[in-house]
């Protein structure tokens, strides 16, 4: 059962905090709220104070990115 347990936990979704986005983007957590604002990286709110972001939308918003302004 313990097995069980660690690879549901395992595929499970990672969620960052808005300090630890910032801290990947190298940015500061208004710059994050701006870009949520902006409708670049969704949110998921799980009550008016909690607020996460799932990787997998970052990593696509990062991807989206890298297209758009040409990068590599």
């Amino acid at each position: 059962m313990t097995e069980r347990f660690r690879t549901d936990y395992q595929n499970s979704e990672t969620f960052l905090t808005r300090r630890e986005l910032a801290a990947r983007w190298k940015v500061g957590v208004e710059t994050v709220k701006r870009r949520v604002r902006a409708g670049l990286v969704p949110d998921v709110r799980f009550n008016s104070r909690c607020v996460r972001y799932r990787l997998s939308d970052i990593i696509d918003a990062e991807s989206q990115a890298l297209v758009t302004h040409g990068g590599k």
